[in-house]
Formats: structure tokens, C-alpha cells, sequence
């Protein structure tokens, strides 16, 4: 009697080793396609970034942008630094400052704290009005 009850104790076990070995492959497989998945996506990610307004459509990529990015972000930026009064000219200072690369952060801050003390000592204002603007995508420049 108990060598049967001992066979049955092994068979179940048999059967539960089986079932976790199943599972277990499917499991691996399952990690292996993720991974195939995310190695093909890497590097094909599309970021839509929205700027204060928007006159066209554009796309950014994670090392390409799309020259009607350029083209509108350039415009604003310019925005910020020539078309400013002796009220606008801090807060414009320092959204400017949020879009510096830090190695120009300390000599834009300080072209713009000169700029900033002309203007309000001077109680002048600037404006500015393109005629054209000119994008270089493939050097990530607008003139």
C-alpha cells in the first residue's frame, strides 16, 4: 500500500516538473521575442514636442529633427532675445536660459544681464521682424 501512495507521490511530482518546464520554456521564448522587439525598436523612437504655437506641422527624432522644427523653434528663440521691453526682458531672459546648452549657459546669462540693464537703464525696447529665415537640417542650424 504505501509503494503505491509512493508512486503516486512521484508521478504527481513528475507531472508538476513537466508543467513548470512548459512553462518555463514559453516563459524564455516569450523574453527572447521581447528582446528581438526591443532591439529592433531601438533608435526608432518619434518624440512630438509642442512649441508656444504651432504654424506647421513637424516630428523630432532621437538625432534628426525635421527642418520645420528648426525653423519655428529658431523663430522663437530669436523671439526671446530681440523683441523684448524693460518689463519683458527678465522673464524672457530666463525662458531663453531654460533652452541654453550649458556649456553657453554662463555667457548667455551674461549677454542677456547686459542686455537687461541697457535696455531698463535706457527705457528702450527691441523688435525684431525676419524676412527670412534660412535652415540648414543637416547641420542643425537656422540663420
Amino acid at each position: 500500500m504505501r509503494l503505491g501512495l509512493l508512486r503516486q507521490d512521484l508521478d504527481s511530482s513528475r507531472r508538476t516538473i513537466s508543467y513548470q518546464q512548459l512553462i518555463l520554456a514559453a516563459s524564455i521564448a516569450l523574453n527572447i521575442v521581447i528582446a528581438l522587439i526591443a532591439f529592433r525598436l531601438i533608435g526608432l523612437e518619434r518624440v512630438i514636442l509642442v512649441p508656444p504655437s504651432i504654424s506647421k506641422s513637424f516630428w523630432v527624432d532621437s538625432d534628426k529633427v525635421s527642418s520645420e522644427y528648426l525653423e519655428q523653434m529658431g523663430y522663437f528663440l530669436v523671439q526671446l532675445v530681440l523683441n523684448v521691453t524693460p518689463q519683458s526682458v527678465d522673464y524672457q531672459s530666463k525662458l531663453l536660459l531654460q533652452y541654453a546648452a550649458p556649456a553657453s549657459y554662463g555667457e548667455i546669462k551674461t549677454a542677456m544681464a547686459v542686455a537687461s540693464e541697457r535696455l531698463k537703464r535706457d527705457g528702450a525696447a527691441t523688435v525684431f521682424s525676419p524676412r527670412t529665415i534660412n535652415v540648414d537640417e543637416r547641420a542643425l542650424k537656422v540663420a
